[in-house]
């Protein structure tokens, strides 16, 4: 047998042993805690509040930027986590993206902002106010209700994270929605 295929081996064997564990904890330590219901309730209020704001005629464009902004936050709690920069003891579900709630929640917030404030000037003062609430009210609050550990991160990194996600997102919806407007004015009417 191969160094590489034993220690791919030992890998796997590790990684069952964790999904093991993570089950265990998350059925005797998170399901039906009182973190677990809250973020449960806040999941399903917060998508009846989004569903309830949400503009009809800019959905296309506006759920561009959700998912955009959802694929990112997956991207980067999976990362940081892995990297030991932060956890979630407290999550919906005890494998995957663990704390998809919150990242779907900034995501709707991404897309409210982008449909409420379509002028950058208006959208940068909103999306910076945005910024400070998540990093400097949520992201404390989350750490004292248990639901999130920084072990090597800094609400003081989240605040341009935040904001850059934000823009960065805008910038990636307004640019298809363009692109998109471009391509409709070349197509003959029929």
């Amino acid at each position: 047998m191969s160094k590489e295929k034993a220690d791919l081996q030992h890998v796997h064997q590790l990684q069952k042993q964790l999904s093991e564990a993570r089950w265990d904890y998350w059925v005797t330590e998170v399901l039906l805690s009182w973190q677990w219901i809250f973020l449960l309730v806040c999941s399903i209020v917060f998508t009846l509040v989004w569903l309830h704001l949400v503009k009809k005629n800019t959905l296309l464009l506006t759920l561009v930027n959700g998912l955009l902004t959802l694929a990112f936050c997956l991207i980067a709690d999976t990362l940081g986590g892995e990297l030991q920069l932060w956890d979630y003891p407290r999550m919906l579900l005890p494998w995957g993206a663990r704390i998809i709630c919150i990242d779907w929640m900034i995501a709707a917030h991404s897309m409210l902002l982008y449909q409420y404030f379509s002028g950058w000037r208006a959208f940068l003062a909103a999306a910076a106010g945005l910024s400070v609430l998540f990093a400097g009210v949520l992201e404390p609050l989350a750490v004292w209700m248990g639901i999130y550990i920084k072990y090597s991160w800094s609400s003081w990194y989240s605040l341009p994270a935040y904001f850059l996600l934000f823009c960065g997102m805008k910038a990636a919806a307004d640019g298809i929605g363009r692109r998109q407007a471009g391509h409709l004015e070349r197509v003959p009417k029929a």
